[in-house]
Order: C-alpha cells, then sequence, then structure tokens
C-alpha cells in the first residue's frame, strides 16, 4: 500500500507502512497511489514491528570516508549453550579530527529477545579515541540467530554490525501469519497453502494443533443430498511429521462453506524450535452481491495526506445490478467513493476506488463501517476501513539565531534541538547550507517523539553582515527555514587557524600544532598570549609584528606533573620560527623521567569532562587569548581542543644501538695444535637499555638509510599499565611488504607487565617505503608506523689509510694481498681499510672461496690466512681497518682468496703467502720451481735432497730469449748475507746470461737473479744445450744460514 500525494506535492514511502502481513490472500485489497505503478502484495511487505528498525538501514553516508571503524564488524557465537549467558566487545574508533557521538538504535525486536546491550548512548569521543560496546547473548533454545546492530553517528553516518548465533540444531520457519479465506459464496470452495521450511542440518518434528480441530469436526448440510460435510478439511490429514533438512513441507487448506457461516480460529505449529500461531478466517455468504473482503487496513497513516486503494464487489445475479456506496455522514470529508455508484454485470466483478483522507480531529485509530446497497438485496454488503493515524512534521525550538558579532576566520559553535512530532521514526536533513556554515550531524533519523539537539558551527570568512538563511528537511517534503543572524568584522590581529583539534595526547607526553598570527594594521602591534592551562603554552608568547608581517605560533599541549617545568622545552625552542615548516601536528621527543600513574592523572584532570566511557580519558576546550597593549585592539583567541588520555596499553621505541647492528665477531690466530678457521656468525645482539621517548598508543620506527640485501632490527616496548590481562592480535603484512617481524609479542600481557616486539626492515628494491601494523587488543589498539629508505652500498676497499673524497675513485683498488715471505711459525700482517662512503650503515662480511663453495675441507685451504674481523658494521662515512695474518705451519708457497659480501655487493681479493725455515732463502716466482706446485704447498717429503747437492741439481728449462728469475732474500728481521754465482763448468756458460754474479741482501729486503738463454746463430759449431751453476750464500752474522744450491740450466729443442 502506498500513499498518494499531499498537498505539498510530496509522496508517501511504503517503508512507513503498518501492516498485517498476508501474503495468502490474493483477494486482498490493493492499495494504489494515484497515478503511481501499483504496489507489492502484501506477502512482500514487512510487519511494522521490523520497519521500525529497518527503515534506518537506507541512512547511510555515500562516496566519503567513515567517520568511524568497528573491529569486530561480526560479532559471533558459535556452538553456545541453552542458558548460558555470552559477551563479546565491540571497539568503535574515532576517524575524524572532531568530537563525536554515537547512538545505539534499538536492536530488531524479533532478536531483542536474545541480545542485549551495556549502553546506548556514547559520550563524546575525542579523536584517535575508542568506545567499547559490551553485547550479550542468551538463549534457552537452541536456535539460529541472525541480527543486525546499527550505530548512528552525529555526522549522519552508519554503522552496521551483523549478529550471529548458530547451535547444532533444525531450523523450522513459516513467514505465514494469517490465512484469509476472504468472503466464499455458499457451494464455492477456495484453497490456501501453508508451507513449513528446514533451513537447518537436522530433520524437525513439528505438530499442529489449535482450535481449527473443533471447526474441522462440524459440518454444513448439503441442500441437494441432505448430507453432512464438512467445510473445512486439511490435505494431508496428519498432525505430526517431520521436515527433512533443506527441505519443505506444504499443507494445504480448504474452506467449502454450504451454509451462511463466519469462521475464525488459529493453528498453532510446535516443533523443534517452532512455535507459531497462525490465524485463519473466513466467510461465507449467499447474497448476490457482495465485497470480496470486507476489511480495508490502510495500516499507518499521516494527518493530511490522501490515500487510495480499491474495493471489489461481486455480482452473482443473472441480471445487472447498481451498487451504491453509503458513508456515514460525519466521515464524509474523509472517506469517498469514487465513483459513488457503479453498474455490475451479471456473474462478474467491479471495484470501487476509495480514497481516504485523514485529520486530526479523527484521533490517532480509525474504525468506520461503509455500507454498499445494491438494488435488488434487500441486505446490503459492509465494508470496515481501519487506520492507525499520526503527524508527520517535526518542531523547531529555535528558527532565528544571533551569532553576534565575531571576528572573521572565527568559528563559534550554537546548538538548536528539533522533535519529531510523529508516532514513525524520520529522517531530518539540513541543506541549502552555506560555505561558512557546519552542521553536525547534518543528517538524522528520530524516533517517535523524540528530541535531539544540532551543533551550528559557523565561521564568517568575509567581513560582511550576516544573514545566512538554511533549511531543515524531512523525507516527506516538510521543511523549516532557519536563518543566522550577526557581524563579522576584521580583526587587526588575524589568526589562520583559530580553532584547532588536537588528538589525543597520552598522559606524560607532549604535542603540538602550529597557525600563523598576521597583523592587518599599518602599524606595529605588540601580541601577548595568556593561557588559562597550566598544560597549555605558547611559543613565542610575545613579540612585535611590523605591519603586514606574520609570524608562526606553536601550542603546545603537555599534560604532565607539575614537577615538569615547560620551561624548560621553551629553552630549546627557537625564539625565531619563521623558518620552521607549519606542520599541522607533531610529536615531540619529551623524555619521561618519572612512571605514570593513574592516581595523578586523576588528581591533575578529575575536574575536566570525561570523553569517553573510559575513566581515564578527559576532554576540555580551552581558550588562549591574544592581547595587544594598545586598547583600540580587540582581543582574539585560539581554541583548542584538547584530550588527555591515560592509556592503559602503551607502547614506545627501544633506542639502544646493540639492538639494530650485527655483533662484531673476531677471530684470533690460531697456536700450532688448533687451525685457524673463518667464522661467519652475524648474530644479533638484542641487549635493551632504557627508553628515550614518551610511552603513547602509536610510535614511528624510522629505519633510516638500509642498503639493499642488508636487515636492520628495531624494536619496541610494549606495557600492560591496566589490572587485568590482554590478549594480542597482529595485522598481518602484505606479502610483497619488506618489513618484517622478528619476534612478536607474548599472546597474553599480565598486569603491569612489559614484553617487546622486533620488526626488521630487508628492503628489495630501491626507493622509500612505508608501512603500518596495528596490534588489536580488548582496552585500545597500537599503531606502529614503520619507514625505511633503501640505498645502494658505496664501500671502497683499499690500502690507503687517509682517503679523501677527492681522492676516493683515484685509489688503486685491491684484487691481491702478497705477504712478505715469513719463517714458519711467525706472522705477517697486512692492513685493509673499508670506506663507507654512503649514508647508511655497512654490515660487511669476510668469506673465504672454499666456504662459500660450503667445502668441509676449509681448514686445509685457509691454514695460513685469518682475518682479525670477519663480520662487522661500518657505520656511514667511517673508515675500518681490517688486519690479515699469515700465520704458517709449514714450508710452501699458498694462495686463497677472500670474498668481500655487504648485502648486493660483492668482491674478490686473492691471498698469497710463502713461508720458509730460514732467514736466508732463494724462491722463484715460477710454477716449476721445488717451492710452487699446482697452487698448493709442497711437503718436505717432496723436497728430498734436490738441489742441494751437484749430484742432484735442480733442473731449469728454457726456451730461446726465456729470462727466469730467482729471489734472493732476507726475512724481517733476519741477518745479512752476500750471494754469489759461479759456473762449474766455464765451457758450458756459454750461451747463458746471468744478471748478477754477485750481490748483497740487508734485513727484510730481495735482490733478483735473472738466467737468461740467449739466440743461437746456426753457422756455430759449437752448440751447448745445458749450463751448471752453484749459488753460494754467505751470511757472516749468523753461519748457520750459510748454503749453497745447484742449478742446471737446460735448452728446450
Amino acid at each position: 500500500m502506498d500513499l498518494i500525494a499531499d498537498e505539498n506535492g510530496i509522496l508517501f514511502q511504503q517503508q512507513y507502512i503498518k501492516d498485517i502481513e498476508n501474503e495468502l490472500t490474493p483477494n486482498f485489497p490493493m492499495v494504489k497511489e494515484l497515478g503511481n505503478p501499483p504496489i507489492k502484495l502484501p506477502d512482500s511487505q514487512k510487519p511494522y514491528s521490523k520497519l521500525l528498525t529497518n527503515v534506518f538501514k537506507t541512512n547511510v553516508i555515500e562516496n566519503s570516508k567513515p567517520s568511524f571503524s568497528v573491529f569486530p564488524e561480526t560479532v559471533q557465537f558459535f556452538d553456545f549453550d541453552p542458558g548460558q549467558t555470552y559477551t563479546s566487545k565491540v571497539s568503535v574508533t574515532n576517524c575524524t579530527s572532531r568530537l563525536r557521538r554515537i547512538r545505539v538504535l534499538p536492536i530488531s525486536p524479533q532478536h531483542r529477545i536474545y541480545f542485549a546491550l551495556d549502553s546506548n548512548v556514547s559520550p563524546p569521543i575525542s579523536p584517535g579515541l575508542q568506545w567499547t560496546i559490551i553485547i550479550s547473548f542468551s538463549s534457552n533454545t537452541s536456535e539460529f540467530v541472525s541480527g543486525e546492530l546499527d550505530l548512528k553517528v552525529d555526522d549522519g553516518s552508519l554503522i552496521k554490525i551483523l549478529l550471529k548465533a548458530r547451535p547444532k540444531q533444525p531450523e523450522l520457519s513459516t513467514n505465514i501469519n494469517e490465512i484469509d479465506f476472504g468472503t466464499v459464496t455458499i457451494g464455492d470452495y477456495k484453497k490456501k497453502i501453508l508451507s513449513i521450511r528446514n533451513q537447518g542440518s537436522l530433520s524437525g518434528k513439528v505438530k499442529i494443533s489449535g482450535t481449527f480441530e473443533n471447526v474441522i469436526r462440524e459440518t454444513h448440510t448439503d441442500p441437494l443430498t441432505k448430507e453432512e460435510k464438512r467445510f473445512l478439511s486439511i490435505l494431508p490429514n496428519v498432525y505430526k511429521f517431520d521436515v527433512l533438512p533443506q527441505s519443505e513441507r506444504k499443507i494445504e487448506l480448504e474452506f467449502a462453506p454450504l451454509e451462511k457461516c463466519q469462521m475464525l480460529c488459529n493453528i498453532f505449529l510446535e516443533g523443534n524450535f517452532l512455535n507459531k500461531m497462525i490465524t485463519l478466517k473466513a466467510k461465507s455468504t449467499n447474497l448476490p452481491v457482495f465485497v470480496s473482503s470486507g476489511d480495508i487496513d490502510f495500516h499507518c497513516c499521516f494527518y493530511g495526506s490522501v490515500y487510495s486503494t480499491k474495493v471489489e464487489v461481486q455480482n452473482t445475479l443473472l441480471l445487472p445490478t447498481i451498487v451504491i456506496a453509503k458513508v456515514p455522514t460525519h466521515f464524509k470529508d474523509v472517506i469517498r467513493f469514487e465513483p459513488a455508484s457503479i453498474i455490475i454485470q451479471p456473474n462478474t466483478s467491479l471495484s470501487f476506488d476509495v480514497l481516504f483522507t485523514p485529520s486530526v480531529d479523527l484521533g490517532s485509530d480509525i474504525n468506520i463501517l461503509v455500507e454498499l446497497h445494491a438494488k435488488e438485496q434487500s441486505i446490503p454488503a459492509s465494508v470496515r476501513i481501519l487506520a492507525s493515524l499520526t503527524h508527520r512534521g517535526f518542531s523547531i525550538d529555535e528558527r532565528n539565531i544571533n551569532i553576534g558579532m565575531m571576528f572573521i576566520n572565527e568559528e563559534k559553535c550554537h546548538n538548536f534541538s528539533a522533535q519529531n512530532l510523529s508516532d514513525l521514526p524520520q529522517e531530518i536533513e539540513c541543506t541549502n547550507l552555506p560555505k561558512s556554515i557546519t552542521v553536525i550531524p547534518r543528517k538524522v533519523t528520530l524516533l517517535p517523539k523524540e528530541s535531539f539537539q544540532f551543533q551550528l558551527f559557523f565561521k564568517p570568512l568575509n567581513a560582511e553582515k550576516i544573514n545566512s538563511p538554511f533549511k531543515l528537511r524531512n523525507k516527506y517534503g516538510d521543511s523549516v527555514t532557519l536563518r543566522l543572524f550577526g557581524s563579522a568584522i576584521e580583526p587587526v590581529l588575524f589568526f589562520s587557524e583559530s580553532t584547532i583539534f588536537l588528538p589525543a595526547c597520552p598522559f606524560g607526553g607532549c604535542i603540538s600544532a602550529s597557525t600563523v598570527l598576521t597583523n592587518n594594521s599599518d602599524e606595529c602591534q605588540d601580541f601577548n598570549f595568556s593561557t588559562p592551562c597550566e598544560f597549555l603554552f605558547v611559543s613565542p608568547s610575545t613579540g612585535v609584528l611590523r605591519p603586514r608581517e606574520s609570524v608562526p605560533i606553536l601550542v603546545f599541549f603537555e599534560p604532565r606533573k607539575a614537577d615538569s617545568k615547560k620551561e624548560e622545552l621553551e629553552k630549546i625552542l627557537p625564539l625565531n620560527l619563521h623558518k620552521q615548516k607549519l606542520n599541522t601536528l607533531k610529536n615531540s621527543t619529551n623524555i619521561v623521567s618519572t612512571p605514570l600513574l593513574s592516581d595523578d592523572f586523576l588528581s591533575l584532570f578529575g575536574n575536566w569532562d570525561k570523553s569517553t566511557s573510559s575513566r581515564l580519558a578527559r576532554h576540555r576546550i580551552i581558550k588562549i587569548q591574544c592581547t595587544s597593549n594598545e586598547g583600540h585592539v580587540e582581543s582574539v583567541f585560539i581554541v583548542i581542543h584538547c584530550t588527555v588520555i591515560f592509556p592503559e596499553i602503551t607502547v614506545a621505541e627501544t633506542t639502544n644501538v646493540e639492538n639494530v647492528l650485527p655483533k662484531p665477531v673476531y677471530q684470533q690466530p690460531p697456536t700450532k695444535q688448533v687451525h685457524a678457521t673463518g667464522l661467519n656468525s652475524s648474530g644479533i645482539a638484542h641487549k635493551l637499555t632504557t627508553l628515550s621517548k614518551p610511552m603513547g598508543c602509536s610510535v614511528k620506527l624510522n629505519f633510516s638509510e638500509v642498503p639493499m640485501g642488508q636487515a636492520v632490527t628495531k624494536s619496541c616496548l610494549i606495557k600492560n599499565n591496566s589490572d587485568i590481562p590482554v590478549n594480542f592480535q597482529i595485522q598481518p603484512f602484505s606479502p610483497m611488504s619488506n618489513f618484517s617481524i622478528v619476534r612478536p609479542p607474548s599472546e597474553t600481557l599480565e598486569p603491569n607487565q612489559v614484553d617487546y616486539i622486533f620488526f626488521q626492515f630487508k628492503p628489495r628494491e630501491y626507493g622509500i617505503f612505508y608501512d603500518d601494523v596495528t596490534l588489536f587488543c580488548e582496552l585500545n589498539n597500537l599503531t606502529i608506523q614503520l619507514k625505511g629508505l633503501c640505498t645502494a652500498i658505496d664501500l671502497f676497499v683499499t690500502t690507503d689509510s687517509n682517503l679523501t673524497e677527492s681522492n676516493n675513485r683515484e685509489a688503486p683498488v685491491i684484487n691481491e694481498i702478497v705477504f712478505p715471505p715469513t719463517l714458519v711459525g711467525d706472522t705477517s700482517q697486512r692492513l685493509l681499510y673499508f670506506h663507507n662512503l654512503g649514508n647508511s650503515v655497512v654490515d660487511v662480511l669476510l668469506e673465504f672461496a672454499n666456504e662459500c663453495n660450503d667445502n668441509k675441507d676449509s681448514s686445509m685451504c685457509n691454514e695460513p690466512f685469518v682475518f682479525q674481523l670477519t663480520a662487522f658494521t661500518a657505520p656511514p662515512g667511517s673508515k675500518t681497518v681490517v688486519a690479515a695474518l699469515f700465520y704458517p705451519q709449514n714450508v710452501g708457497r699458498y694462495s686463497t682468496t677472500v670474498c668481500v659480501i655487504a648485502g648486493k655487493f660483492k668482491k674478490t681479493i686473492v691471498l698469497n703467502g710463502w713461508s720458509t725455515t730460514r732467514k736466508i732463502y732463494t724462491r722463484s716466482t715460477f710454477s716449476d720451481h721445488f717451492d710452487y706446485v699446482n697452487g698448493r704447498r709442497v711437503s718436505p717429503l717432496n723436497l728430498t735432497f734436490e738441489g742441494s747437492s751437484e749430484d742432484f741439481p735442480f733442473v731449469l728449462n728454457f726456451t730461446a730469449g726465456e729470462t727466469k728469475n730467482l729471489i734472493f732474500g732476507s726475512v724481517k728481521g733476519g741477518p745479512s748475507a752476500e750471494c754469489v754465482v759461479n759456473a762449474l763448468e766455464s765451457f758450458t756458460t756459454d750461451g747463458w746470461v746471468v744478471s748478477d754474479q754477485k750481490m748483497t741482501v740487508a734485513s727484510g729486503s730481495e735482490s733478483i737473479i735473472s738466467f737468461t738463454l740467449g739466440y743461437r746463430k746456426p753457422s756455430d759449431n759449437v752448440k751447448m744445450c745445458f749450463g751448471k751453476y752453484a749459488i753460494n750464500i754467505k751470511c757472516p752474522a749468523d753461519p748457520s744460514n750459510d748454503c749453497t744450491f745447484f742449478y742446471h740450466l737446460a735448452a728446450r729443442e
């Protein structure tokens, strides 16, 4: 049923219809709005009790960000036991920068028996804070329950929370409340179907009973056969049956009257979690002209509106008949039948259009009987008209609002109230708002007879007289015009933002906001700020502005104990703030030296307003006055909305360096019994220290610059200040995130206990990365904001200790380290300088080539080479010195490679060393000498006596023009020695050239002896293919080093 246009041309909406649900009456009168398409059948309409709640579902702000976030969005009670009470908490967080209020709309009546709430209206919720709703569930039966809870925000938005309860049980249901056969002619019949559905997982038993059993036993006499027959029957004729899971059982009812009667009884359905009574109505008539339905229910209607429907009249005569509707005299202005009379042909039906126009003098309930007179019928047919009447408008307590005189860019707040005069909920919305006016909420749904207070914020943009009209309109087109009066002037001292909404500040912390003060006059003006609150102060607090000059003003809110002097912070802040960026809000980095106590919080802020349901949160609006010494200059104000909380769950960053950087790994030179191996441990030491930042509900972790492929770890401390244990739930990272949680906090944190959570930043690509992590708990949520920058590694390895920016790219690149000849058991050292030229910390790891290849015999390959530092961290712009040691235990030449690894940076350096048992030595630079075989040292067994006597010389093979060098030297700290080269057979020296026949070496120095095979002419008669030489070494200071080596030089063909 719809309503037609009222006097304002506004159409009534179908959802406000008061119902009697009847989906099985095809002859139910159709109610129609004039000029509109037909409405839905009553079987698609919802009962009035449901519409009271469902009407609010349409009130949603589209294409806008939500004002609140809800966790969880679905409250579920699974596997509950009948008779038990369960509770669940829902946290609602204010995501805006203003104070907000929430109303919990009534739960649907069909679900109110299961769910209950601890409160309906929230106190003002400050920005960033939460309000907790406790939902309790209790059921004495095992049935599925599914509903929703609607939260109405004062800005007009709607929040929906799903409510679900699921036991293991059958779920029997039927959507039929009434079966009306209407009016049936004697001798005719009508059938109706009653459907029972089982949507559960178990079979359900149904039992049918009620007063209809007595009616079934009654009979009518057939006028032809004189037999007694039942006029009401049921098929199948069973009263107990089972309904299988996910199936439907249909019962057919038939009404076939043989006598004039009127039936009114009920059917009671009883079964597994199904108890429902269905009304059964029917009427028989022997009148030739009758109405198909005796009642027309207009349901809920508004005074002054016009409604229409149809009533069908049937003619069973064999002749046409004229039917005239006669309305009671005192209701002729309310009810009108059109046309006044109709002519109905034989065995047909025709309908009247019924127009219903309720007026205020009718009262709230209408019950009018209208007679329909047929010319050939002495007894008239009748139709009863039913309706419930109410107002549809609303009232405003103040239509003309005088805002007074105010400055431009200054914001004032004024409250006005609206009352719903109707017995139905209705939505009121503010329209035609100028840019300078903001009304909160802009749209609201009022319950019947409810009053609501709107907040009007006015902020003039220009200096002028104020005359701003705007309207309040409901869904039916009724509107009320409000008008704002006043004047706006331009002050001498002007603020860019005169109203500042600060986010919630934890007790013991400090937050700030900025605005700009401008001198609009052509004269110098001094200014002085006075704050009425000891927790608020301004910097600069005094000063002088030149004409048209501006200065940034910082407002600090520091809720802490009186022993924390605000002068300490004023000493840190510069008075000249012209060059500072005007960030809207930023956290301070003050040091908290004293513990936070709730008693101190309540003693300091006990007289502040409670902004949430928590007893440890307070709010206050504070005005800071700015005055001038000039008497003609008006004072201006900054309005600060301050909120302070005592956080029950807090978080802060730990600032110890050791929990970020890898611990250096040192390697000691081995003894003769133990081989030295390169250690590559890079474990992280988490040694936590005292916090240097205040604890709050959020923290920012800045990982700074991190090279690609490396990882930096930071930690946060979490403390439970409450007297109950809390459970944490962590929001997971995206799989593509460069951040990860190394160690999460414990699942349960006991009262007055602390725990740590470790985060790691390991970038996989270059750039700046951000991520947020939320820790959910019952009391309040914690937010950790992560930031990291990935940069390239700029690491330079050299032997130059004085590397500067001018020559950092011209220094020689180190590819090889050559150790001097070393006595067995002694140590030689070379210094490597690692210059970190970048702005990020670099973790460096030194690994030998066999360690990179997972060689198990690494001790044999790297036996004489040792790095004192194999894993270390190079700070940005620093130089790190690493000593490389050669510690041979056997005679021979050694060679291996070491890999410098720093993230994606890799560099290979070759290590070469030669060991001897004598302080005076000779060695070669070619591979066929006895001290070098396949890049590995030669064991003493391979040396034997080769080269030590003339009978067993060492043979060197030459080609024409080839030169081979022997190095003669003394180890570092060794004695001086003399070397003489003698030819054993003079005739064999032809063609062989020796560079020096005699030479002397000092301690730690070397000399080179070269042997060269010259080119021979083919005409030479004598051709020698070999030469014999003896190298005599004399050491006057230490004769034990005297020795002679024999060499045979052979020419290859």
